[in-house]
């Protein structure tokens, strides 16, 4: 059934920072408090569902339209430009002027007279909303199983991309899994119908080298994934994906409890994946994990259950924790490591699928009503002693997901800065904010002045280096 227009303006997804923006700006020489370290040259990239018109039902985070904010930083000046990812669908709703899509939970059937002969003629909207990676010398904006939209150093839309020796309906998840050692990125795919999981392996010119599909029994939805240096590993939640359920009047998305989750080690040079059965959670992010001698340690963000459906109920808390495997005895340990509520855990990227210390994760000083995940403060946690910092930004500001860019010449594994964008809600205004990541509960290094309102999303990455 479509929601009507009062349930529609009342969504807290479509207010307050998470109310989109439909113009598209460049501005040069951003106002600084601070100063930008001299060492810092590359692009912070973000991406977001931003609605470009008023959406006929609104399920955040499941859809929405691709926008990039970037700020591009050198020789201590900052700039800013934001861009819509420019999706065939998003095209034809331009064309048409208000959507044409419904929602990923709420789906209605376009009407084709609106649907350009190369768009989408099905119930589902490819947003390419979700994140922006940098590889093979490309930006690539990330979907939930569809074909990444490669992208300019601009922001200028080019194409759906898919690697050479692929075919044409390559679509993956928008988390990727980068090998520091080879220079491989590693993507899964989780489709409705069989092979319920694939994993693909492209090399560093984006070449594809490997594909290997998993045997499984259901579509469970699948938003991320984990690499250690001989493994791929996957948490399999019972969040069953089941069209045929939702064409009879139910879900589309199925939590099953009584199904358990399954953990599968795959081996990354081929061969079969052993499941371990295991208690019932869910979790849509990891934060890495390594080997040490025959166990394999993985830290994710862990929910007791899957967050709710029903805007008027309550998220449940998430927490940062601990799994580990034993290989030779196939036992497994669970541990929660801190007892606050957190997301969006990011580490330095070159620890991926190796031993990480530290942790950096939005969490909240405050209680913002029935249904907030809603930010105010970043932890630094580290592993090693499980003691963290914090940096409370304040009753006033509300934060996201953010990123660690490493020091020149760095000497540890925290000597550099962490990014993030910082909403103030008494002004309605944006900074971009810059810590030392040794000293990060101090005062920031720079808070850079937005044009503009960023809303609220979801990943993003730091792009080293000179652009385009």
């Amino acid at each position: 059934m479509l929601k009507s227009q009062a349930e529609v303006e009342i969504n807290p997804f479509l207010s307050g920072n998470y109310a989109p923006i439909h113009d598209e700006l460049t501005v040069n020489d951003l106002e600084v408090i601070g100063e930008i370290p001299s060492d810092i040259l590359g692009i912070y990239m973000r991406n977001g569902p931003n609605p470009a018109f008023e959406p006929i039902a609104y399920n955040f985070p499941l859809d929405g339209d691709g926008m990039i904010h970037a700020v591009y930083i050198g020789e201590g000046k900052a700039h800013y430009r934001n861009r819509y990812v420019k999706t065939q669908e998003l095209l034809d709703e331009q064309r048409a002027g208000k959507a044409i899509y419904g929602s990923l939970l709420e789906p209605i059937m376009p009407d084709p007279k609106l649907i350009s002969p190369n768009g989408n003629h099905g119930l589902f909207k490819e947003g390419a909303f979700i994140h922006i990676i940098h590889h093979a010398n490309r930006y690539f904006a990330m979907d939930e199983n569809s074909a990444p939209y490669e992208m300019s150093a601009m922001l200028e839309t080019r194409n759906r991309w898919s690697p050479p020796g692929s075919n044409s309906s390559f679509g993956v998840g928008a988390h990727t899994r980068l090998d520091p050692n080879t220079g491989d990125l590693w993507l899964i795919k989780y489709p409705v119908e069989p092979p319920f999981l694939t994993a693909y392996q492209i090399d560093q010119a984006g070449t594809l080298k490997q594909t290997i599909e998993i045997d499984k029994p259901k579509s469970t939805m699948m938003h991320d994934f984990v690499l250690t240096e001989n493994y791929l590993i996957f948490f399999d939640c019972p969040l069953v994906i089941d069209p045929r359920h939702m064409m009879s009047g139910g879900g589309l998305l199925n939590w099953c409890p009584e199904l358990g989750t399954r953990i599968g080690i795959l081996p990354r040079k081929g061969g079969k994946t052993t499941w371990y059965d295991t208690e019932t959670f869910f979790m849509f992010h990891f934060v890495n994990a390594y080997e040490s001698n025959d166990r394999i340690i993985i830290d994710f963000v862990r929910y007791p259950d899957f967050i709710p459906q029903d805007l008027k109920k309550k998220i449940p808390p998430s927490f940062l924790s601990r799994t580990q495997i034993d290989l030779q005895s196939k036992s497994i340990k669970h541990e929660q490591l801190d007892d606050r509520n957190v997301e969006f855990p990011r580490i330095r990227e070159d620890r991926n699928s190796l031993m990480h210390q530290f942790i950096y994760l939005p969490t909240s000083t405050n209680n913002s009503g029935p249904r907030s995940n809603k930010f105010n403060a970043l932890v630094k946690y580290d592993v090693h002693t499980k003691t963290s910092i914090t940096h409370d930004f304040g009753k006033q500001s509300e934060i996201g997901e953010a990123v660690f860019v490493a020091r020149k010449n760095a000497t540890s594994e925290d000597d550099g800065y962490v990014m993030l964008f910082l909403y103030n809600i008494l002004s309605n205004s944006s900074e971009f904010i810059i810590l030392d990541a040794q000293h990060i509960s101090g005062q920031p290094l720079a808070r850079v002045k937005m044009p503009r309102r960023v809303p609220h999303g979801l990943h993003g990455s730091w792009m080293s280096g000179k652009w385009e």
